[in-house]
């Protein structure tokens, strides 16, 4: 009975763990950047994914937009040309055409590798039948990982003494 017990608390705890992922990757997780403003009639959220880019690496837009009218304020939108430009400290400039994730709920994703670090800006541009417009907001990216840290190599190395060390009083206990 007991063992019955834990087998399916630990079902129902995985089934929640799933079923959070799943939320959180409705909106692509990740850091809110604008939340719920309104372009033209319509209203527009936007999350970036890592909270900390980093040169070189996969960067992740999702943007969110919904009827701005009060009675259809959760009416999420799907037809839509949404544009998302980063606009460097240098003057580059990266832009990705956002595809439609239908969700749910249905969102914008695009995904952009950023060449140089400092200060962004990032635009995402909206044009529907409701209205068109941009919403701005700013990103800090960082410098090129130069790989694993020096923490975690000294781990490996303790964890291959440790590992040859019992080896080795198992061999002379024999």
């Amino acid at each position: 009975m007991k063992n019955d017990l834990r087998i399916s608390a630990v079902i129902l705890s995985w089934m929640l763990a799933a079923a959070a992922l799943v939320v959180l990757s409705g909106h692509g997780g990740g850091t809110a950047q604008v939340v719920d403003q309104p372009i033209g009639g319509l209203r527009a959220t936007v999350w970036t994914e890592p909270e900390a880019p980093r040169v070189g690496e996969a960067f992740h837009v999702t943007v969110a937009l919904y009827q701005a009218t009060a009675a259809d304020h959760d009416t999420p939108v799907t037809e839509a040309q949404v544009v998302v430009r980063l606009i460097g400290p240098e003057g580059q400039e990266v832009a990705r055409e956002a595809a439609l994730d239908p969700g749910p709920p249905p969102t914008f994703a695009a995904d952009v590798v950023l060449p140089a670090p400092g200060e962004w800006q990032g635009e995402v541009h909206v044009t529907a039948a409701e209205g068109q417009g941009t919403v701005r907001f700013a990103v800090h990216v960082e410098a090129a990982s130069r790989g694993a840290g020096w923490w975690l190599w000294a781990a490996v190395g303790g964890a291959v003494v440790v590992a040859l060390g019992w080896w080795w009083q198992q061999r002379r206990a024999r």
